[in-house]
């Protein structure tokens, strides 16, 4: 059985947001969208190539087989096992991003292909963030003691700020801090879980 992974909308205080933080937040969503419609376009045009299968009336795609078409590897150990060059070099697109964050947005991508959206749909998708909070190690949810010192949110999500590590030519990211609008029905959903 798969496991179901329920998604909870909290409304990020913009409001209270720098310009600097606003234009870095619109920046990471923007890149990711289009990465993302890339991907569905890359699914949908080589729908014979990935295998995508249909089971039960479901769709279901080969990540692994769009990996093929899409990301090349440097770091397997047998030279033989390498993919220097692919069809639809996303890093070469992209150069920017890594390879994990590129897998986020596949997997966002096989998502909603699977759920029926094409790429010549008229309503395309909302904009959408890669989905932070399924890896704890890309995003920090904390909850701070209400005083004098914090009036701006007493809820807080750290987002890794993807587009940092190239400027400062490091390995690690730093956060994006980004006061959240938490109501009860969150703060109950989220004891929930």
């Amino acid at each position: 059985m798969e496991d179901v992974v329920k998604t909870l909308k909290v409304r990020v205080k913009n409001e209270v947001l720098t310009t600097r933080k606003k234009e870095k937040l619109r920046r990471i969503t923007g890149r990711d969208t289009r990465i993302i419609e890339k991907y569905v376009r890359i699914i949908h045009h080589n729908r014979k190539k990935i295998g995508i299968k249909a089971k039960e009336g479901k769709i279901k795609v080969h990540k692994g087989k769009l990996d093929e078409l899409t990301l090349t590897t440097s770091r397997v150990k047998k030279e033989e096992e390498r993919r220097t060059t692919v069809p639809h070099d996303m890093k070469k697109m992209f150069p920017y991003c890594s390879h994990d964050e590129f897998q986020e947005c596949r997997d966002i991508a096989v998502q909603l292909y699977e759920q029926g959206y094409r790429p010549n749909n008229t309503r395309p998708p909302r904009k959408r963030a890669r989905r932070q909070l399924i890896n704890k190690k890309r995003f920090i949810l904390v909850h701070l003691p209400k005083d004098k010192n914090n009036t701006l949110s007493r809820w807080w999500v750290g987002i890794r700020d993807s587009l940092d590590r190239w400027k400062r030519k490091t390995r690690f990211h730093q956060r994006l801090w980004l006061p959240l609008e938490m109501s009860e029905f969150h703060q109950k959903e989220l004891k929930k879980e």
